[in-house]
C-alpha cells in the first residue's frame, strides 16, 4: 500500500538507468534490470529459492537477474558465451524450470536500403 520515496526514486533511476543501457549498449546500464525493488520482494516470495538462484546467476556472470512480470518466468541478462554457465547454475537451484535463450540487438528495428 505504500511504499517509500527513496525505494520509488530508486525504481525510477533503476528503470531510466536499464533504458540507458540498452539505447548505449553499456554493461552498467543493463546491471540495473538487477535492481526489482519492491515488487521483486513481494514477487520473491511466491517463487521457491528464487534468492538463491539470484545469487546464483550474478556469481556465475550474470550481468542482472530478475523476475519477468508477474513470474514466474524469470530473466538473466548476460554476455554472449555465458549463457550455459549461468543457465546451468540457476538450474542447479531452481528444479522444474527450462531455459529459453535469445539474443537482444540493441539496434532495435533497422531498416536498410
Amino acid at each position: 500500500k505504500h511504499v517509500p520515496l527513496r525505494k520509488a526514486s530508486m525504481q525510477v533511476f533503476a528503470s531510466a538507468a536499464l533504458a540507458w543501457g540498452f539505447l548505449e549498449a553499456r554493461e552498467e546500464g543493463l546491471k540495473y534490470a538487477n535492481v526489482g525493488g519492491v515488487v521483486e520482494e513481494v514477487r520473491a516470495a511466491y517463487i521457491e529459492n528464487y534468492w538463491k538462484a539470484k545469487e546464483a546467476a550474478l556469481n556465475a556472470g550474470a550481468l542482472a537477474f530478475n523476475i519477468s512480470g508477474a513470474g514466474p518466468s524469470l530473466f538473466a541478462l548476460v554476455k554472449r558465451g555465458q549463457e550455459d554457465k549461468v543457465a546451468e547454475s540457476v538450474l542447479q537451484v531452481l528444479k522444474g524450470y527450462s531455459v529459453v535463450k535469445t539474443c537482444i540487438d540493441v539496434r532495435g528495428a533497422v531498416i536498410e536500403d
